[in-house]
């Protein structure tokens, strides 16, 4: 059976008024303002705020030896892709520490921190440049030589600060 005039026109009519309906629900509300940004205005997240930069952090830290026990297969690497360099290590040259992985959401690989801590052997600047296990929060892990002199066997208390 055809179909009568009026259902022809019927079917046109809705499809136009789809289209209508599409158009209108695509454009913006006319009461909301939407700033106008150019692609070259956007600026990147600034990691340097200011109100970390003084925000002091209270955690638990241990050490570790970089051998393959405390470590996966490849423990003259650190998370940052840096090498560990023995001969600087027991010369206490290398002041590394790795992070948990909470404590990256405030620091970045290669950033400075200031310890602080009732072991004098410990404060001072030591530079982030690996990350702990998932279990570990909280946590900071010293970079030591094998029989080092930095008189802590137990895990301590102390205070991280970014510099």
């Amino acid at each position: 059976m055809k179909g009568t005039r009026s259902d022809k026109y019927y079917y046109i009519v809705f499809i136009l008024f789809g289209f209508y309906l599409t158009f209108q629900l695509a454009k913006p509300c006319s009461r909301v303002k939407y700033p106008v940004t150019k692609s070259w205005e956007i600026k990147e997240p600034d990691n340097e705020d200011p109100s970390l930069t003084n925000r002091k952090f209270k955690v638990l830290a241990t050490k570790y030896n970089p051998v393959p026990e405390q470590c996966d297969s490849d423990y003259l690497t650190t998370a940052d892709n840096s090498s560990i360099d023995l001969v600087k290590l027991n010369r206490y040259e290398l002041k590394w520490v790795a992070v948990s992985r909470d404590l990256l959401k405030h620091f970045n690989y290669g950033d400075t921190i200031l310890v602080e801590s009732d072991n004098v052997n410990l404060n001072g600047e030591w530079v982030i440049k690996d990350t702990m296990n998932r279990r570990f929060t909280n946590r900071i892990d010293f970079l030591c030589p094998i029989n080092d002199n930095y008189e802590f066997d137990r895990p301590i208390n102390l205070t991280i600060t970014k510099k």
